[in-house]
């Protein structure tokens, strides 16, 4: 069941309320149910990958996040395979280049390049204060509420203990009537 929300996106920019429309153009979700997409970072390369994706636009941000997901094997590897003095360096570092240092490791631009981020405007982007600051901000107002992990649902204000559509859709179906 889970391909019921698979392919469906949103028509807005990320972190505003969203109304989800199918790509194929098929119609839109029911008018009670709505979908907002927030960013929780929960460590590093989640506050480096989040940036670039917010940077490369709403168009394309869901896409540049689905690449991120689908190759964390991969750049996970290759942070985890830091050596402890690569690491020690990348430590001593102030905020904004170490967050671009990590995602030069995790090879984040080249993944913002399919998105249409030229390596400068990626290092403008993870270099930028205000959009750091204001995902510092969604993730300070997700904690002061309770969410400290993803996926988090909530529905009709109140967070859920659902983690896959399996668990999720019976409590969306009661919550409907």
């Amino acid at each position: 069941m889970a391909e019921k929300l698979t392919g469906w996106r949103s028509s807005e920019a990320a972190g505003k309320p969203l109304d989800l429309v199918n790509p194929a153009g098929k119609g839109t979700l029911p008018p009670l149910l709505s979908y907002e997409f927030r960013n929780l970072l929960l460590n590093a390369p989640d506050m480096s990958a989040s940036l670039l994706a917010h940077c490369a636009g709403p168009a394309t941000f869901f896409a540049m996040s689905n690449m991120v997901f689908a190759t964390q094997p991969q750049w996970f590897d290759k942070i985890s395979g830091l050596s402890e003095a690569d690491r020690a360096e990348i430590a001593k570092l102030d905020g904004p280049q170490r967050i671009i240092r990590i995602v030069e490791v995790a090879g984040f631009p080249q993944i913002a390049a399919r998105y249409g981020l030229t390596p400068l405007r990626s290092r403008q982007c993870q270099a930028d204060p205000k959009g750091l600051e204001r995902l510092l901000n969604v993730t300070k107002g997700a904690e002061d509420i309770g969410i400290h992990q993803t996926p988090t649902f909530l529905i009709n204000g109140k967070v859920v203990d659902a983690a896959t559509w399996e668990d999720l859709e019976p409590l969306l179906k009661a919550a409907g009537g």
